[in-house]
């Protein structure tokens, strides 16, 4: 069973032509074996972003990350990482005078899944979570990732960590 949650809060951005950039963030969880120290089991989530004009909207995605799913049937590779926002603000970080989006992730390396049967029978966490920081650069019209946070891109698009 999915659920998907909206976090009800946008984080609004003014372009130099006077319209919001509106980001908000979709949170996708589900049935699963909850990380410890994780509120619950996130199968991924989605930063999209609203381009508000006065005549049209578009909307577009910045970034989606997709967790590995802890299950027997498919298991993941030995370091697959789960990963779960724990902060996001705008801040100036690259001092041009314009509010960036930063993201605080939490990243826990998994360790490899002890199956019995079809039943996980040992919670995969590896190591402690460590702090991984995204920022989105906002130059006054658009919203770009750094090439730091491009290359945290690659575990999305490989959740279950075969290529890590």
């Amino acid at each position: 069973m999915l659920e998907e949650t909206l976090t009800p809060t946008y984080l609004a951005f003014t372009t130099r032509s006077g319209r919001a950039l509106l980001v908000s963030r979709r949170d996708i969880s589900g049935l699963g074996v909850p990380v410890p120290g994780t509120r619950d089991y996130s199968l991924g989530f989605e930063l999209s972003v609203a381009n508000v004009g006065p005549s049209e909207t578009t909307n577009s995605t910045l970034f989606d990350f997709s967790n590995p799913e802890l299950n027997c049937l498919f298991p993941y590779a030995s370091g697959a990482r789960y990963t779960e926002i724990v902060n996001e603000s705008r801040q100036d970080a690259n001092g041009d005078g314009f509010l960036d989006l930063v993201l605080d992730l939490e990243v826990t390396v998994l360790g490899d899944v002890r199956c019995g049967g079809q039943e996980l029978l040992e919670n995969p966490r590896r190591a402690e979570p460590t702090l991984k920081r995204l920022v989105f650069l906002f130059d006054g019209r658009r919203l770009r990732p750094t090439p730091a946070t491009e290359r945290f891109k690659e575990y999305s698009q490989n959740p279950q960590g075969e290529a890590f």
